[in-house]
């Protein structure tokens, strides 16, 4: 040992403590015999003893030994808030991977299909079936383009994520006090801007939906007619339509819950909006219902996915006068007529055993409560008057 470090004590490499750090003390720019052992709060910065009683005059100082301790915390309890984000990113990047190999499953499973629907009429759809396939690889091209940039996406943030993990990780186990203390600010603001962007950007991976429905009419191809189209699931807002109280929508295979339309009622006015009701009838329709407040022009806007369907938004004209229902609003004639063979109904149902009017579960009976002189199933409405399929004679409803 030489004089110059007799007074130094020393220390075997092996016992040394797990995670301890050998690097040399560090020494203050400004006074070079002074080490760094203070932390000002103040300012955020180490400082050594002369530069404490100058620059830091007055200010909060605190060991750097103590100051680390805190910052270790904190580091500490970023890193836990980080480990269930990196198992959802990981978790999603494994389900990109499923859902590209699905889409390829099934992409080959309908050529096949193609292939075995097609035998019968190689001749006249060769060019039907080349138009199939040429679909099926161009609808499997954007989505394997689209699950792509998500795992892009994800990758990123997961090596983001991994690289400032890593980082911090490193700088806990290894990195000495000053390093930590002059660090925290830029690892916490790093993990807190990539939890921030996490959650701004979660996205689910998207189910393949793409199906084959050989049943359905393709056109004529080479003067035959042929059958067979690519649907890319969903609902196509092109393709709806309304027809009188009722939202059409084209019908699908086996597919996800409908998503129900958005409904838009005002008039055109007062600018006035009017509170529609949207009920789904299970089959691929839905029934939208509204009562106008006033005479005049409605616009109705009906919109699949922020998009309006065909002749949306449609124009209804709103008479001040409504004809009113001179018969009941009844469940049958049998019902309200107590059983009396003569009473009949607007809606033009029978009974066997002689009875003129409707009954539950016979012929002609509209299968819910109507009106007794018109037939309508709506309470609510105007009287349109006999059916054709009622009786010309005698078209009475005794109640009791």
């Amino acid at each position: 040992r030489q004089r110059r470090t007799a007074a130094h004590s020393l220390l075997l490499l092996r016992d040394l403590p797990p995670g301890s750090s050998l690097s040399p003390a560090p020494y203050c720019s400004l006074h070079p015999l002074e080490e760094l052992r203070l932390f000002c709060e103040v300012c955020g910065v180490p400082s050594c003893r002369d530069c404490a009683l100058l620059k830091h005059q007055g200010h909060e100082l605190c060991p750097v030994v103590e100051v680390a301790v805190k910052h270790k915390e904190q580091l500490r309890g970023a890193l836990i808030k980080v480990d269930p984000q990196l198992e959802d990113l990981e978790k999603t990047l494994h389900a990109v991977y499923r859902a590209e190999e699905d889409l390829r499953q099934t992409a080959d499973l309908m050529r096949e299909e193609v292939e075995v629907f097609t035998e019968g009429y190689i001749r006249a759809i060769q060019e039907h079936r080349q138009r199939l396939l040429q679909d099926i690889d161009e609808e499997v091209r954007r989505k394997e383009q689209a699950l792509n940039l998500q795992r892009a996406r994800v990758r990123q943030q997961l090596s983001d994520f991994h690289t400032a993990a890593t980082f911090t990780r490193s700088l806990l186990h290894c990195g000495p006090d000053l390093h930590i203390v002059r660090a925290k600010v830029l690892a916490l603001s790093r993990l807190k801007d990539l939890s921030i962007g996490h959650h701004s950007s979660a996205e689910k991976v998207e189910p393949v939906s793409i199906q084959f429905n050989p049943q359905e009419e393709a056109g004529q191809c080479q003067g035959y007619s042929v059958y067979g189209t690519v649907q890319r699931g969903g609902v196509d807002p092109e393709r709806c339509e309304v027809k009188g109280q009722d939202l059409i929508l084209p019908p699908l295979m086996p597919l996800p819950p409908l998503m129900p339309p958005s409904l838009c009622v005002f008039c055109c006015l007062s600018g006035r909006a009017l509170q529609p009701s949207i009920q789904d009838n299970n089959d691929g329709t839905f029934q939208i219902s509204y009562t106008p407040t006033e005479a005049g022009q409605l616009s109705v806007s009906v919109c699949v996915r922020g998009r309006h369907i065909k002749g949306s938004p449609f124009n209804v004209t709103v008479r001040d006068f409504l004809r009113p229902h001179p018969g009941i609003y009844h469940c049958c004639t049998f019902c309200s007529s107590g059983g009396q063979k003569d009473a009949r109904c607007g809606c033009g149902g029978t009974m066997p055993g002689g009875y003129q009017g409707c009954g539950h579960g016979h012929k002609g009976h509209p299968g819910h409560a109507h009106w007794s002189c018109c037939g309508s199933i709506l309470e609510k409405s105007e009287c349109s008057g006999v059916k054709d399929s009622a009786p010309r004679n005698l078209l009475r409803t005794v109640a009791l």
